[in-house]
């Protein structure tokens, strides 16, 4: 009978010890769920300044030659052209029939005015 009660004893033994165990893992993991998801949110904030940097880009690029209108085409600013040594840009009356100014820039870079001089 003592040996019935010593070996029941070793299995509780051995139950708490489990058990202790699985708690210590388990408020590991739960620590470590907390880090995932402050470093989650870090990342979702910085996704978000990406995507509105990235966004910036997209509305003020334009490819090619040709006739844009500032404000519905492309945004006012500074544009750098991929290709050759100059960029020009000329400011129409609304019409687009009269040139009102213009400008040959001497490297890659044209301000583009959405004023409307």
């Amino acid at each position: 009978m003592r040996s019935a009660w010593q070996e029941l004893g070793s299995e509780v033994s051995t139950l708490r010890s489990t058990v202790k165990s699985s708690e210590k893992r388990e408020s590991d993991l739960a620590g470590a769920e907390a880090a995932q998801s402050t470093r989650a949110r870090g990342l979702d904030e910085r996704e978000a300044a990406v995507k509105g940097a990235e966004d910036v880009v997209v509305a003020s690029a334009f490819a090619g030659d040709g006739t844009f209108m500032v404000g519905t085409d492309v945004q006012p600013g500074q544009y750098r052209s991929e290709g050759g040594e100059s960029c020009y840009w000329s400011r129409m009356n609304a019409a687009g029939d009269d040139t009102i100014d213009n400008y040959i820039g001497s490297g890659a870079i044209c301000s583009i005015y959405g004023d409307k001089r």
